[in-house]
């Protein structure tokens, strides 16, 4: 994978559409069967060699130069994430319900210290209310 990287000096937002009525969060993940889908940040080549990919992903202030923003996040088991970007050679799957749906790409041209990062690949998915879910909201 060495010389392979992901597009520099990126800012760059995308919003979900159709956002389909009675659906009212979204879950992004890794895109399945790919264990180097997720490779934003430091050295990829040396992950790879070290502990296997994908290794510890980073998130919050830790992901200062390339990284992936998801407003509001929380993990799937309902926690806070209590940080909206993600970085380096994993990315946890995580839930959003904040509209409109949007995932926003920020990079920069200095990959010095960073090798083999190719980009990402995230598979999402639209989740139907729960009657939870919207008790909590009508009673927020």
């Amino acid at each position: 994978m060495l010389g392979l990287e992901h597009m520099s000096r990126s800012n760059i937002s995308k919003t979900i559409y159709p956002m389909v009525p009675g659906y009212c969060s979204i879950q992004w993940s890794q895109s399945d069967g790919e264990t180097s889908s997720f490779s934003l940040s430091n050295d990829t080549a040396a992950a790879s060699v070290l502990d296997g990919l994908p290794s510890n992903g980073l998130r919050g202030e830790n992901c200062t130069t390339d990284y992936v923003v998801i407003p509001n996040p929380y993990f799937v088991n309902g926690t806070a994430v209590n940080a909206d970007r993600f970085c380096g050679n994993q990315f946890p799957t995580v839930v959003t319900s904040s509209k409109p749906f949007v995932l926003r790409v920020v990079t920069n041209d200095n990959e010095l210290g960073d090798a083999a990062n190719r980009g990402f690949s995230l598979d999402y998915t639209q989740q139907a209310c729960s009657n939870l879910g919207f008790m909590l909201y009508n009673m927020s």
